[in-house]
This record gives C-alpha cells, sequence and structure tokens, in this order.
C-alpha cells in the first residue's frame, strides 16, 4: 500500500435535539481503553496499519486488513469479515463515527476496500446492538446505537466490530489492492445525527454541488475530495464542528467547520527559521443559501473584510473593505460581473467584468 505524507483532512456533527427550543441531550465521546484487531488481521509490515491508528484522530492513517490472508485465516467467511474489539470506559453508546476506507485521499480511498456494512455486538452477553449499511463516500459516517453494554466477567464493557451480515455483504472491494480499511472510529455517549452533504470549502470558491475539480481563471487548479475538502490531517471533533489541522509550506493550518460542513474559520501559523512568527486569520460567513457573503482577514498584511453579492443566483460584486485609523473603509471601486454561461449545477463557467472586454472562463468537472 502507498504512503504519502499527509496534508489535511475532517467534519462535522450535529446534535439530534429536534426543535431547536427541545432541551438537548448531552455527549461526549465515551474513551477506548483498548482495541484490538481480531488474531493475525492487522498488517504491519513496513509502515504501520495497526487498529491503533483508528484512535488517533488522523484520516490520513488507518488499521488495515489483507483480504487474502483473512479468508485464508477464516476471518472472512461469506460476506462478514471479522473485525475489532474495543473496551470502552463507559457503558453507553449512543452514537459510533467512522470514517470509512483509506481516507487520506480520494485515490487510495478507490485503491483499496472498504465497508459497505457494521454489525456491532456486546461481547458480554452476545447481543446484537445493531447492524448499519454504509454508504460509499468519503467521509465521516454516523450512525445512532443508543444502547447500554453489560460489564463483562473481569467489569470491562467490550464491544465487537465486524463488517457485514449473513445477507448483506460487509467490504466493497478496492480497484488496486486487496487490503480493506477504516481510517476512524470513535463511540460517543450521546446520539449524533447524521451528516449532511459535505460542502467543505467549495463556497469559498463560488461553486456548488459535487465538485471534483475546477480550473479557475487565473489558471489555479483546484481539488476536492467527495467530502468537500481539499487535504487530510489532524482531526478534532465537537458536537457541532469539526476542526482539522494541517501542514502547507512553513504554516500550520487549522481550520473549523460548522455542523453543516462549511468551511467558517482558517488560521494560519508561520514559524521561520530565525525563530519569527506570525499568524494571519479569516473568518467565512454565509447567507441562508449556503453563499459566502463575508470574508474577514487579519494578520501580517493588514486587517479588513471582502463583502460578497448576488444577483440572479450568481456572484454579482465583490467589495474590499481595509480598517485603517478612520475605520473601515472601501477600498477602491467595488468589482462586478456579469455571467454569460453556466452549467446545470448553477456554476458560471464563462463571465464578463462589467464595464469592460474582460472574460474569464473555468473549467469545472463533478463526481457521478
Amino acid at each position: 500500500m502507498v504512503s504519502f505524507v499527509a496534508t489535511l483532512f475532517l467534519v462535522i456533527f450535529l446534535l439530534n435535539s429536534g426543535k431547536s427550543n427541545r432541551k438537548t441531550e448531552k455527549a461526549e465521546e465515551n474513551r477506548v481503553i483498548t482495541v484490538q484487531s481480531l488474531p493475525s488481521l492487522a498488517v504491519f509490515g513496513y509502515y504501520n496499519y495497526s487498529a491503533q491508528n483508528l484512535l488517533d484522530n488522523n484520516n490520513g492513517t488507518c488499521w488495515s486488513v489483507n483480504l487474502t490472508t483473512a479468508i485464508r485465516e477464516g476471518r472472512y467467511h461469506g460476506n462478514i469479515l471479522e473485525g475489532l474489539v474495543f473496551v470502552l470506559e463507559k457503558p453507553q453508546i449512543g452514537s459510533f463515527v467512522m470514517w470509512n476506507g483509506f481516507a487520506k485521499t480520494q485515490e487510495l480511498y478507490s485503491q483499496n476496500a472498504a465497508a459497505t456494512c457494521v454489525t456491532l455486538t456486546d461481547l458480554s452477553c452476545g447481543r446484537l446492538l445493531g447492524e448499519y449499511s454504509v454508504k460509499d463516500v468519503l467521509g465521516p459516517f454516523v450512525a445512532v446505537v443508543d444502547k447500554t453494554l453489560e460489564p463483562c466477567s473481569d467489569g470491562s464493557y467490550r464491544v465487537q466490530v465486524n463488517f457485514g451480515t449473513p445477507a448483506m455483504s460487509g467490504v466493497r472491494r478496492g480497484t488496486h489492492y486487496d487490503d480493506f480499511c477504516i481510517s476512524e472510529f470513535h463511540f460517543w455517549t450521546g446520539k449524533l445525527s447524521e451528516i449532511r452533504y459535505p460542502v467543505g470549502s467549495r463556497a469559498v470558491y463560488d461553486v456548488k454541488g459535487p465538485v471534483r475539480y475546477m480550473k479557475d481563471y487565473d489558471g489555479t487548479s483546484l481539488i476536492f475530495r467527495s467530502d468537500g475538502l481539499q487535504h487530510s490531517g489532524k482531526i478534532t471533533y465537537s458536537l457541532n464542528a469539526m476542526t482539522l489541522v494541517y501542514t502547507e509550506q512553513a504554516a500550520t493550518v487549522t481550520e473549523t467547520y460548522n455542523n453543516d460542513g462549511v468551511l467558517i474559520s482558517q488560521r494560519r501559523d508561520y514559524y521561520y527559521y530565525s525563530g519569527y512568527r506570525s499568524t494571519d486569520n479569516t473568518t467565512y460567513s454565509y447567507d441562508f443559501e449556503g453563499r459566502l457573503v463575508s470574508k474577514a482577514y487579519s494578520g501580517s498584511s493588514g486587517s479588513g473584510e471582502y463583502r460578497y453579492t448576488y444577483e440572479n443566483g450568481y456572484l454579482s460584486k465583490v467589495e474590499q473593505w481595509v480598517d485603517s485609523a478612520s475605520g473601515r473603509v472601501l477600498a477602491g471601486e467595488p468589482q462586478k460581473f456579469e455571467v454569460l454561461e453556466a452549467d446545470s449545477f448553477g456554476n458560471w463557467t464563462k463571465r464578463r467584468i462589467a464595464g469592460t472586454k474582460t472574460e474569464q472562463v473555468r473549467t469545472i468537472e463533478y463526481y457521478q
């Protein structure tokens, strides 16, 4: 299996609280004391694909099982792949969150096998806690369990996670490798809602829908994972947000996504050999349709805000405001646009800068 230097990644969970005036249910992550891969399944080799990778909040690593070896050892039989045993700190399992497949990149996700069905069993009594069909998409999968484990004879709380049922296959084969992968697996004491279709940072670039690739008018090429993100990295979960940390050139980048899966802030911490450090902060705001309306920035280049206006469904005007001694003032004339061509997703592909003959063209490709 190919290994790459991790650069970014994550995402977002909304409490299953119903109406906004209803009392929300408290939930917290149920700490995993230990996790064990069933005998002879973990692949170590030159790279580390142990079960501990499931707990490191990093979708650039994974737990991996070689399927041929699993068949030979009787651990993959019929539709069922025997997988993992988790020892939990608390008996309550309200939900679990799983990053399916090798989530480091879109390519590795497709090349390696991933789960199509997950089962949870209480090992104290053999009770089935639930069977869950998993969508074959890169990104976090959330399922509500709402069960309480019984203690085992040693007082521990143990849950076995397998993949598949007698009637449903638990494995989607990879296009290139014979390895089954899961990148993250976490338990929560309370109920987390299903994650909405991920948006990630697409709206920041004035595109919507399942965009895979965009070559912008200035020649910049952007690739989006199917979860809407552009990188993989260190993930921190909370009940209504996800924080992603990754490195890019001389900066450590921290991005926060809200419970709609939308990028709301970015911080870049720069470190130099001289010991000098600097920080740039950007905050993003959106309208009720999910369109970017404000990008406020502060840092080494000053502070200010870009404001975006839309007409007939398309971006029509961009203003830059800068902070000065007299307050925030408009910097120059606003830039206005006229859309000439658009695709079926409502994204412009050709536009003109208003009052000029300058035309801008961009190419957009989508996931099927």
